[in-house]
């Protein structure tokens, strides 16, 4: 099974960690009879025919919910919509300082490329968790 997301590739190796699992404790079955110094083909042939259970090494995926998109409000303190929006329609008398408050973190950049800057530049809004 194989899952995508993220540009990240995970691959289910369960069939692979299954047949490891079972060919280990086929060795580990061939070298407890080889410890007395004497083997017999009964048991070598024991050893060949034992099953071995590999329920642990099943991997149950969750199913992945759709992509969920979401939009960023503009307003939030420090851009100039907010400023707009919440201080603007106050009397100019209680307005009191717009930059008095800066919330650590959320000071808006810029999406204009800075003079100098390839003429190729383009620069789009990100938000990060």
């Amino acid at each position: 099974m194989t899952v995508k997301g993220d540009g990240k590739q995970l691959t289910g190796n369960e069939k692979d960690r299954q047949a490891e699992w079972k060919g280990l404790k086929r060795m580990q079955c061939l070298m407890k009879a080889f410890m007395d110094g004497k083997v017999d083909t009964a048991e070598v042939t024991a050893c060949k025919e034992k099953t071995h259970d590999v329920s642990h090494l099943v991997i149950k995926y969750p199913k992945l919910p759709a992509m969920v998109t979401c939009s960023v409000p503009r307003l939030y303190p420090t851009t100039g919509e907010y400023k707009k929006a919440e201080f603007a329609p106050l009397p100019q008398l209680a307005k009191g300082k717009e930059a008095a408050n800066e919330c650590t973190g959320v000071q808006e950049i810029g999406t204009k490329p800075a003079s100098g800057s390839p003429a190729t530049s383009k620069f789009e809004r990100l938000t990060m968790n």
